[in-house]
């Protein structure tokens, strides 16, 4: 007997240990997930740990889960700081009423771009009623701002479920940000459930595999995280056609950053590509999402807006102010880097997505000739470059 209670005490501090040594590891697995090299860090990095935290549990088969994703759907373009001071109020107020909506165990956060995440306990049969929940709520009664006016707001909402739309946060994340640009397009008040197939990108081609089997990657860029410039053609073609159908505006932005060869030759390509990473992050973070962002060459980038080009150049005024405010620390230096824009659009400049492309890289060169940290708007005067291109190349 003695025996056998010794094998039992044995047993039992084995699966005590497994056990504890199993929350370790999934302590350590969110930690790094919320620290990156002494970073801060950022919102989607905090909704992705929120996630990351409940997949790393200590259990073999983490709980069902939801992770929602909502926009406002009503909100102008993005202006100057004062009204981006007065979107953020709205946002904080869709955030604490979705969140009284919600119970206490369930995570509700800013994720940049205008958005809302939340990562809710519950299983797929629930999520339906939940979304229509969510947003017959928010926009049940204007939400109050700190000037004394209320704002009526509608959201849309995109939606991924665990375990059916993947077990692994990018996934899960990608199949719930496909869903939330189907929602957007569908108009407002609307939300998209992920199939379990996995849902397709609006302005993307459809992922190969599935997004789960590693399709959603190869739509994207792998060092800086927007659309790849052979995806990125397909995608703005279809862009431009979803607002001229509708005859709606729609303004194509390119930008570089400032000098970006001469970081590269004093701090090396290492520190150039750490740049473009960076950069990549920020400008997803920067715009709504609705809009589209992509790199179309090595060093230049792509931004689609369904706005009139004057609203896009204020966008793009705030991007400048932005990205000068943002210290990036690159080689063990702290960097501050600047941006040249150039914007046009349609019906003013054209209406093919390469006549729209060329006329915003005239207008880039032409704000690179005037100097650094500069944005300006095509007009008829500008050169328009004839020199091969890889995007254009492709329409």
């Amino acid at each position: 007997m003695q025996f056998l209670s010794y094998i039992a005490q044995c047993f039992l501090v084995i699966g005590i240990s497994f056990l504890v040594l199993t929350l370790i590891a999934s302590f350590i697995r969110f930690q790094n997930i919320a620290c990156q090299a002494g970073e801060t860090i950022d919102p989607q990095d905090a909704f992705q740990a929120q996630i990351a935290n409940r997949l790393g549990t200590a259990h073999l088969n983490p709980e069902p889960f939801l992770v929602i994703m909502l926009t406002p759907d009503n909100l102008p373009p993005l202006t100057d700081q004062q009204e981006d001071k007065a979107d953020e109020e709205l946002l904080d107020g869709i955030k604490g009423r979705v969140q009284k909506m919600l119970r206490r165990s369930d995570t509700v956060v800013h994720i940049g771009g205008g958005r809302i995440g939340a990562v809710v306990d519950a299983a797929r049969e629930g999520a339906e009623s939940i979304a229509r929940r969510l947003l017959d709520g928010v926009r049940k009664e204007p939400i109050a701002r700190s000037s004394g006016r209320a704002t009526s707001i509608s959201v849309c909402a995109g939606m991924a479920t665990h375990p059916e739309n993947g077990n692994r946060v990018k996934t899960l994340m990608g199949n719930a940000t496909a869903s939330l640009q189907a929602a957007v397009l569908k108009g407002r008040g609307q939300f998209v459930l992920t199939a379990i197939q996995g849902a397709p990108r609006p302005f993307a081609p459809p992922p190969e595999g599935g997004v789960g089997g590693g399709g959603y990657q190869a739509d994207v860029d792998p060092l800086t995280g927007v659309l790849r410039p052979e995806r990125l053609i397909s995608a703005l073609q279809k862009f431009v056609a979803h607002y001229r159908k509708r005859n709606a505006p729609v303004s194509i932005l390119v930008l570089e950053v400032d000098r970006f060869d001469q970081y590269c030759e004093h701090y090396g390509p290492s520190a150039g590509n750490e740049i473009l990473r960076r950069f990549g992050k920020f400008l997803q973070s920067a715009v709504r999402y609705s809009d589209l962002v992509g790199r179309s060459e090595e060093k230049t980038f792509l931004i689609a807006m369904g706005c009139a080009p004057c609203e896009a150049m204020a966008a793009a005024q705030r991007i400048i102010g932005a990205i000068k405010k943002t210290t990036f620390l690159i080689s063990g230096s702290s960097l501050r880097i600047t941006l040249s824009l150039g914007i046009a659009g349609y019906p003013d400049h054209g209406g093919h997505p390469r006549q729209l492309l060329e006329a915003a890289t005239a207008a880039l060169q032409a704000a690179q000739e005037n100097g650094s940290s500069m944005c300006l708007m095509y007009e008829s005067s500008m050169r328009v470059s004839t020199k091969s291109s890889g995007p254009a190349d492709v329409f």
